[in-house]
């Protein structure tokens, strides 16, 4: 299995073009990542009303506004 040194989950290749070209790809580790990092964010859409609710009472006890979460990505 080949990882990048240090072990990172991200391969960066860079092009010798005009202007300089460079690519980025997932090393088998960072693949490993994929299926963790997808039910997080599973979770955070399933709880995205409770999510806001907690940041606006957390807010309001602080006398602080809230900007909700961007979900139109």
């Amino acid at each position: 299995m080949f990882f990048e040194p240090g072990g990172r989950p991200v391969r960066r290749r860079v092009h010798p073009t005009v202007p300089p070209g460079v690519e980025y790809s997932l090393t088998p580790l960072g693949r490993s990542l994929l299926e963790p990092v997808s039910a997080l964010a599973d979770w955070a859409v399933r709880h995205e009303e409770e999510i806001n609710e907690a940041r606006s009472r957390h807010a309001a006890a602080r006398d602080t506004p809230v900007t909700p979460a961007d979900t139109t990505t």
